[in-house]
């Protein structure tokens, strides 16, 4: 519930985001522009009074209301061009009578013509004439025939005269109409560009009233008690530690002193001990686990991250819990590791055009004791590299060309990446394999390339490397569940090492069924040996999805985005999906799509394991 809280309150806050921003601008844009102008001021020429002579003919009131032969309403002598008129209100409208004569007074085009020429001010010709039945957007607020009269001057200007009595109802110019533009941005009235209580801006003020009563209550909910302990800022700030008692996953001990009310996550790496993570403790990435008790407070990173069993059993991430006093803490046995493992590069082959196996020697002789689908973090030291170390295929430097790399790619290092590993415990004695994708910048010219896949695809064979972990707990289950792996990209890893376990070491029974979602044909990785694994185990089948095939591969197979493949051909089909174990891992928008659909599918949430970092 308070996620989509949450999820409401973003999207909320993005819309009214925006319309802060049109508010701020078109304001801005009013205050700025000359109003002088926008009114049209500028451009009206002033005109001496004319006066009527006092021997000129004139009609009487009662000759007026004879030409007009019924009642009038109201009654007025006033100039037009350079004479004087009777301007007479009748239930029929407006009519104009000459002031000598009675005769009938016509604002004809002509008559437009001159009128706005007598207004005009500027020297321009005009550039056109045309008569209006009705008002526009530029006459909205007055009503009856209008004469629209355009002038040939920079400023595009352009005079309504009334059909009826030939007066200038309004002046209208380019700095009006980006006033105008404004002004209706500024109300929200995107039609009539009147009415400041436009439904519209009403809705905006209510959602603007929701938004600051429900972002109270987000701020109100992400403060604990502790926030509100001064005492314990007061210690925190004088740099008093409180005892916290550090357990491994072995069972040793030991007891540290850490400041309370930092996190677990920034108190240990201050102590000597590195928790994994990819996002530096911010709480994105789900990698810093720890047990803290299943009396811990939950937040919503946990829950994100972590299934219902594992938050019974105490699991929390690190970055999300303050120190507390007299707590156990239990962290993985890696976590105490500060030195790591060395090893070295003994091949490197490029599995697609964006994605390379990168395969490690152990200086030790021997792997460290991992299951299948865990993943190890790789010092990235201070390097410089480029697109020349990376030793691309012929048939794929197109692909490279268009990224625009820099020629040279430099970090100064002092940071770690994880990287599943695609191998299964003792495959390959001493040995093991990463699936690495290179992560272009999306702006070659302003952000850099990924720091960790850069230096790996600069890494040769004979190069040094040194790796932290293994760590994590995305694996198969055991027990004879069917297994369904769904993956694309470089998720190809920890899945490969999970099939292969289960296949090849384990030598499962169990029905495994693998989707793999990539672009083209040439995205494909490991073709050739998935093709042998279902050929020679009856238990096992693989399918493949294309996103976007080329012409030239005469793909014959599914296509379209994997997870709508695997609910087409695999979800609506089972009979027990609740029979089902779900591994899935690869690219973020990927990862959403399936878990959203196995969601919707009604598969339990602890069915399912991802990993969503070392792909």
């Amino acid at each position: 519930m308070l996620q989509t809280f949450r999820w409401f309150h973003k999207w909320v806050g993005l819309l009214m985001g925006v319309q802060f921003a049109l508010w701020a601008l078109s304001g801005a844009a009013m205050a700025l522009i000359d109003h002088h102008a926008v009114s049209g001021q500028h451009m009206r020429r002033a005109i001496a009074p004319l006066t009527l002579p006092a021997d000129a003919p004139s009609l009487s009131l009662d000759q007026v209301r004879e030409k007009l032969a019924g009642p009038v309403s109201g009654l007025r002598l006033r100039p037009l061009l350079d004479s004087f008129v009777y301007e007479a209100h009748t239930p029929k409208g407006v009519r104009l009578l000459s002031a000598t004569d009675g005769a009938r007074v016509e604002i004809t085009e002509a008559l437009a013509r001159d009128i706005a020429r007598q207004d005009y001010a500027g020297t321009a010709a005009i550039s056109g004439v045309e008569r209006l039945a009705g008002p526009n957007l530029e006459a909205r607020k007055h009503e009856g025939a209008m004469w629209r009269v355009a002038f040939a001057d920079e400023d595009n200007t352009t005079l309504y005269v009334s059909a009826e009595t030939g007066r200038v109802l309004e002046r209208r110019n380019d700095d009006w109409r980006l006033w105008d533009i404004a002004w209706m941005l500024h109300i929200m009235d995107y039609t009539e560009r009147e009415s400041f209580n436009h439904p519209l801006i009403i809705l905006a003020a209510v959602a603007a009233l929701w938004l600051s009563v429900s972002g109270l209550f987000l701020v109100y909910d992400s403060f604990s008690r502790q926030d509100f302990n001064l005492a314990r800022h007061y210690r925190r700030l004088r740099g008093h530690g409180i005892p916290v008692t550090l357990r491994s996953d072995a069972g040793t001990t030991r007891a540290l002193s850490l400041p309370e009310g930092a996190s677990y996550f920034d108190a240990l790496a201050g102590a000597g001990v590195m928790l994994p993570s990819n996002c530096g403790g911010g709480g994105s990435c789900g990698l810093c686990r720890v047990t803290l008790g299943a009396d811990a407070a939950v937040t919503d990173a946990d829950r994100q991250h972590l299934s219902r069993s594992q938050l019974d059993q105490g699991c929390r991430l690190a970055c999300r819990h303050a120190v507390g006093t007299g707590q156990v803490v239990t962290v993985p046995d890696q976590a105490l590791d500060s030195q790591g493992h060395a090893a070295r590069v003994v091949g490197v082959r490029y599995l697609s055009p964006m994605i390379k196996e990168v395969r490690l020697r152990m200086a030790s002789g021997a792997v460290p004791p991992h299951h299948a689908g865990q993943f190890i973090q790789l010092a990235v030291p201070a390097y410089s590299t480029g697109p020349d170390r990376f030793e691309v295929p012929e048939g794929w430097r197109v692909d490279w060309q268009r990224l625009g790399l820099p020629d040279r790619i430099s970090h100064p290092g002092g940071l770690r990446r994880s990287y599943s590993m695609a191998t299964h415990p003792g495959e390959v004695v001493g040995e093991l394999v990463l699936n690495v994708r290179f992560m272009p910048p999306a702006d070659p010219a302003k952000a850099p390339c990924g720091a960790g896949s850069s230096y790996v695809f600069g890494l040769r064979p004979g190069d040094e490397v040194r790796f932290f972990g293994p760590y994590g707990s995305f694996a198969a289950a055991e027990g004879n569940r069917e297994l369904v792996l769904i993956g694309g990209g470089a998720g190809m890893a920890p899945l490969r090492a999970i099939i292969r376990d289960e296949l090849l070491r384990k030598t499962a029974t169990r029905r495994i069924s693998f989707w793999y979602g990539a672009r083209a044909a040439r995205d494909i990785l490991y073709r050739d040996e998935f093709d042998r694994l279902g050929d020679g185990h009856a238990n096992f089948a693989w399918t493949v999805a294309l996103s976007d095939p080329d012409p030239s591969d005469g793909w014959r197979g599914a296509r379209g985005m994997i997870h709508e493949v695997v609910k087409a051909q695999h979800i609506a089909r089972h009979r027990d999906l609740k029979s089902c174990d779900f591994l899935v891992c690869g690219p973020p928008a990927m990862l959403k799509a399936t878990l959203e659909m196995l969601r919707k599918a009604g598969v339990p949430r602890d069915r399912i394991a991802y990993d969503d970092f070392g792909c």
